[in-house]
C-alpha cells in the first residue's frame, strides 16, 4: 500500500534533515497516510511523548536527551524498552502513536475497545523498534 506521510517539524533541538528519513521509515511499516507534527519536550531528559488524533494526524514531543543509553518507564505490554539513542525514540514513539492512526481507521470505536488498542501499539511500536535495529546493524555491517 502506498503511504504518505507529512512532517512538520517544530524542533530546535533536531534538524528535518536528521528527522524526514526516520520519520518516512516509521511510516512506511504503516497503512495509510499521516501528519506528523514534531515538537521538542519542554525540560531536557523528559522522555519522548506523543498522541494521535483520528483525523490522521500525530503531534510528537521529543526528548531533548542526549546521554544514552536510557530505559522507557512503565509499558504495560512489553515491560521497560532500553533506547540507545534519540533515533530509537523517535522510533518506538512514533510507532505507537502511527499504531493508533491506523486503528482509527479499522478498529471497532475506540471506547469499547481502548486497553486492547494501547496493548496493540505497544507491541507493534517494539517490533517496529526491532526492524530499525535490524536493519541499521545490517547497514552497519555491510559498510564495515
Amino acid at each position: 500500500m502506498d503511504v504518505k506521510v507529512t512532517v512538520s517539524n517544530h524542533s530546535a533541538f533536531y534538524p528535518s534533515h536528521l528527522l524526514a528519513p526516520l520519520v518516512a521509515w516509521v511510516a512506511g511499516q504503516m497503512k495509510g497516510s499521516a501528519t506528523v507534527q514534531v515538537h521538542d519536550r519542554e525540560k531536557p531528559g523528559q522522555l519522548s511523548a506523543g498522541f494521535a488524533r483520528n483525523d490522521g494526524s500525530v503531534v510528537l514531543h521529543l526528548s531533548r536527551q542526549t546521554s544514552y543509553p536510557r530505559r522507557t518507564t512503565h509499558v504495560r505490554e512489553v515491560g521497560s524498552v532500553r533506547l540507545d539513542s534519540w533515533q530509537e525514540e523517535l522510533v518506538l514513539v512514533l510507532a505507537h502513536e502511527l499504531r493508533h492512526v491506523e486503528q482509527f481507521a479499522t478498529w471497532p470505536p475506540r471506547k469499547l475497545m481502548k486497553r486492547a488498542m494501547e496493548d496493540d501499539a505497544e507491541r507493534f511500536a517494539v517490533m517496529v523498534l526491532e526492524r530499525f535495529r535490524a536493519e541499521a546493524s545490517a547497514t552497519i555491517d555491510a559498510v564495515a
